[in-house]
Order: structure tokens, then sequence, then C-alpha cells
């Protein structure tokens, strides 16, 4: 999608107070994602961003997640991106329990748990141990979720795969 649709969605929704968009083909010098920043910060939403790669035809992935701007949100981190353009963090309060890590995922479509997307994972892992914070892991995985189970990390990180009976894209979510 693109971002005037995402502004769109942000814009409607009432009860949403983050969110997690995956492939989001942001890349320039940072110009272009600082005006969607802005637009964004408009219509009551902060961002955090890893931008797209760059590839031979275009951009590939870039993660962001929104946050209503009334949650307290910290300081964009050194380790904020986990994995360029594939992984980003953010650290939200979103009530009395204190901190919670969200990030937004991208992994590599087509090929599988190829040594990139494992190398991705593992460092999702370390990232998710390094802090001790409950932590929320949404994205575009591109691997059915059996494949993910199969690896065993996120039942290692104790964590629950919950998966969507209708798709994950926004377009079929419950309004």
């Amino acid at each position: 999608s693109g971002w005037g649709t995402i502004l769109d969605y942000l814009t409607s929704v009432q009860d949403e107070v983050l969110v997690l968009l995956s492939q989001e083909h942001r890349q320039e010098d940072g110009a272009r994602i600082e005006e969607c920043s802005a637009q964004a910060l408009k219509r009551g939403w902060k961002s955090i961003w890893s931008k797209a790669n760059k590839t031979d035809k275009s951009t590939s992935a870039g993660v962001v997640i929104v946050v209503r701007k009334f949650c307290t949100v910290l300081p964009p981190l050194p380790d904020e991106v986990v994995w360029p353009g594939r992984v980003v963090c953010a650290f939200v309060e979103l009530g009395p329990w204190g901190f919670t890590a969200f990030y937004s995922v991208y992994f590599k479509v087509s090929v599988g748990f190829n040594n990139e997307n494992h190398r991705i994972l593992a460092a999702l892992e370390h990232h998710v141990r390094s802090h001790g914070l409950p932590f929320c892991i949404g994205g575009d995985w591109n691997k059915d979720p059996d494949d993910l189970a199969a690896t065993e990390v996120l039942a290692g990180l104790g964590a629950v795969l919950v998966v969507p009976s209708g798709g994950s894209c926004w377009h079929s979510c419950p309004k």
C-alpha cells in the first residue's frame, strides 16, 4: 500500500494505539521518511523507521512502527534498527506495566529460511534477550507459520505464535 492509504487508515482508526507496518519502501536520504513522519504526526502518530534497502531495480523491505503520540516511546536507541530494512524495535509504555518492546519484521520473500533469514531471526532473538522486557513481534515473516514454529526460536523466547485467520494485511482486519 502507498503511504497515502496508510495515512487514511491511521486517520480512520479509533481504538488502535500501535500499528506495525512492513514492506514500506521509503529509502531516500531521509527527507522522504521525515516528510512521512511529519504527516503521521499531524494525524496523531509518532513513527519509528528502518528504511528500505536499495536494490538494482528499486527498493526492498522497509519497516515502520507507528504509535499514538500520547504514548511514551523511549528516545531512539542505537540498536533500534535490529536489521536494516528488516527489523525495527520501539520501546513503548502503554500503561502501568512499564515498557514493552515492539518489533516490526519483514523477512526475505520466496527463499525460505535461507542463511540471511536465519541471521535476521538470530539478530531478533538476540535483541529480545538483551533487554528482558515483555515483547510483541509482528510483521510479514514470508513464511508458513509451521516453518516459523519449527525454528523453535519463538518457543525458546517464551513467545506464542498467533496467526490471523483472514490474513495479516490491514485490508483484511475488522474495522
